[in-house]
C-alpha cells in the first residue's frame, strides 16, 4: 500500500467518528467512543503516512 497524505489520513479519521485528543511532538493522538471504553489512535503527524500503518486505524480492525 502507497503513502496517504496526513491530511487525508485525518479527514478520514475525523469522517468515522473518531476526535482529536491531543498531539505530543509529531504524533497526534485520536479517539473514538467505542463498546466498553473509548479506543485511541495514535497517528504520526509527517508528511505522508505509511499505507500499511492506516490499515490500523479503522475502527473496524480492533486493532488500536
Amino acid at each position: 500500500m502507497k503513502p496517504i497524505p496526513y491530511r487525508e489520513v485525518r479527514r478520514k479519521l475525523l469522517a468515522a467518528g473518531f476526535y482529536e485528543v491531543a498531539q505530543t511532538g509529531s504524533h497526534v493522538k485520536f479517539a473514538f467512543p467505542a463498546i466498553g471504553g473509548i479506543r485511541t489512535a495514535t497517528v504520526p503527524r509527517h508528511r505522508e503516512v505509511a499505507g500499511r500503518d492506516v490499515a490500523k486505524y479503522s475502527p473496524a480492525s480492533g486493532n488500536f
